[in-house]
């Protein structure tokens, strides 16, 4: 592979706002979710497949977080003991080491806020920045819940109260972040 690299960069502002602006808009108008596994092996009943999804609760961006944080609860009604062990310790991993750069990304995306912040003076940087680490925190603390040595039921309880101030949380990032594009736009 031959690299070249570009002789100068673009604004940072310029990027910045686009970033900002694309993950608001990925949070609010996600892409639909694949109802199959894209796979022909494991795909020659589609229809039967798309049936099967279509039970399931599921969501992206910021409903995904809302049906999230209410499914919770009903976790121990759904799995079995064993099955609900397994599902938490699932979870704690893709909440903090799945290649999500810890916490679903929000650890990544507070670095940048606050470099961000730091390099355009912009409060609005700064407070975007402080509240993607408190919902690194937020994410963080539910994974080390998830994977507690306590009772399976204790750590549903504890989830289900941890997350339930996920949502507005969310929102309010996504709201900063528009905030921020169109600050930094000119």
């Amino acid at each position: 592979y031959r690299l070249r690299f570009p002789t100068h960069l673009p604004p940072l502002t310029d990027t910045a706002a686009d970033a900002c602006h694309a993950a608001a808009t990925a949070l609010r108008h996600p892409p639909p979710l694949p109802l199959s596994t894209g796979h022909p092996d494991h795909d020659h009943n589609q229809d039967h497949n798309q049936d099967r999804a279509a039970d399931l609760v599921h969501g992206a961006g910021l409903d995904g977080v809302r049906v999230f944080a209410e499914d919770l609860r009903r976790w121990p009604d759904v799995f079995t003991p064993a099955q609900l062990d397994t599902v938490l310790a699932a979870l704690a991993a893709f909440i903090d080491k799945a290649g999500t750069g810890g916490s679903l990304f929000r650890r990544l995306q507070a670095d940048y806020l606050h470099y961000l912040a730091h390099r355009t003076g912009l409060p609005i940087a700064g407070q975007a920045a402080d509240l993607y680490a408190q919902l690194t925190q937020l994410w963080h603390g539910l994974a080390r819940i998830a994977a507690a040595d306590i009772s399976t039921t204790t750590r549903v309880t504890a989830l289900a109260d941890t997350a339930r101030h996920l949502p507005e949380l969310e929102q309010r990032g996504a709201d900063l972040l528009d905030l921020l594009a169109r600050e930094l736009s000119p």
